[in-house]
C-alpha cells in the first residue's frame, strides 16, 4: 500500500523509478532497447513507446513529476524518473528481472520502484500451467472467510442476490464515456433483478457517498454495501475489506 510505503520512507511520497511495463508484440520490440536482463528485454528510449504499442500511461499528478497513484489518494508519488520497460510476452520471470535489475538511465541504483498498469500485461489471466498450479490455493484466510460469511448472512440472509461491481473513482474521469453514472447503473440493475426475480443486491464500488446514496434511491430492491450501516464489521486494513467484498461478490447468484 502506498500509505505504508510513505511511512516506511519517512513520510516521503517520492520513488526513485516508476516503470510502465509492456510486452513485445508480434511486430517485435519498439525500437532500440537498453539494459536488458534475461527475459526483461530492456527499456525503450522514451516512455511514449509504451503508449504507441497499446499500453496506457498513468495520469500526471498536480505536482511536477508526480503520477496519479489511484482514485482519491490525497498524495501522489513523485518519480525521479519514469521509464517504459519491455518484457517477453507471458513471462512472470521477465517482470521479476525488471525489478531485480532496476536502474535509472543515469546508472544510479534504485531503492524504490513503482510499477504502473500491470494489468496490461495479462499475466494474471486465469489460464495456463501457472494458474492451474496456484489458483486453487488462492483462498481467504479462515478469519476473513468467517467475516465475509457473517456479513452476508446478517445483511442478505439466505436469499439469492445480485452481485455488482461498479468501478468509479479515476474511471469516472479517464473512462467517463463508458463508466455508468448512478441512473444508468440503477436502470441496468433493476432490469437484471426483474429478469432473475431477485429481491436483494450487493454492490461493491469505490464511488463517493453521494453516488451510493443516489444509486440506493434508484434501485427498486434492497441494496447493500459493505458498510457499517449495512451490518459490516470494518477491518483494520483496507485490503482485508476488499477480500471480504470479493468473497461476497463471488457468492452472488
Amino acid at each position: 500500500d502506498f500509505e505504508a510505503f510513505s511511512q516506511t520512507a519517512g513520510g516521503s511520497a517520492a520513488v526513485d523509478l516508476a516503470v510502465v511495463p509492456m510486452t513485445a508484440g508480434a511486430g517485435g520490440a519498439p525500437g532500440r532497447l537498453r539494459e536488458a536482463h534475461g527475459e526483461f528485454l530492456g527499456y525503450a528510449d522514451n516512455v511514449q513507446a509504451c503508449e504507441a504499442n497499446g499500453q496506457q500511461l498513468p495520469q500526471s499528478g498536480s505536482d511536477r513529476n508526480s503520477l496519479v497513484y489511484s482514485g482519491y489518494c490525497s498524495t501522489n508519488p513523485v518519480a525521479a524518473e519514469f521509464r517504459c520497460g519491455v518484457l517477453r510476452p507471458g513471462s512472470h520471470k521477465a517482470l521479476v528481472e525488471l525489478v531485480e535489475h532496476a536502474r535509472r538511465s543515469d546508472g544510479k541504483h534504485t531503492r524504490s520502484v513503482l510499477l504502473k498498469h500491470l494489468d496490461g500485461l495479462r499475466l494474471h489471466a486465469p489460464e495456463g500451467a501457472l494458474a492451474e498450479k496456484f489458483h486453487p490455493g488462492l483462498r481467504l484466510a479462515t478469519d476473513l472467510r468467517a467475516a465475509a460469511e457473517a456479513f452476508a448472512q446478517g445483511a442478505l440472509g439466505s436469499m439469492p442476490y445480485l452481485g455488482v461491481h461498479l468501478r468509479r473513482n479515476d474511471f469516472a474521469v479517464s473512462h467517463k464515456d463508458t463508466t455508468p453514472d448512478a441512473p444508468s447503473a440503477a436502470a441496468r440493475i433493476n432490469k437484471l433483478v426483474q429478469k432473475h426475480k431477485l429481491e436483494a443486491v450487493f454492490v461493491a464500488t469505490d464511488g463517493t457517498q453521494g453516488f451510493k446514496r443516489e444509486l440506493r434511491s434508484l434501485v427498486k430492491e434492497a441494496l447493500y454495501f459493505f458498510a457499517p450501516d449495512d451490518g459490516a464489521v470494518m477491518q483494520q486494513h483496507k485490503g482485508q475489506e476488499e477480500l471480504i467484498v470479493l468473497h461476497t461478490l463471488a457468492k452472488a447468484t
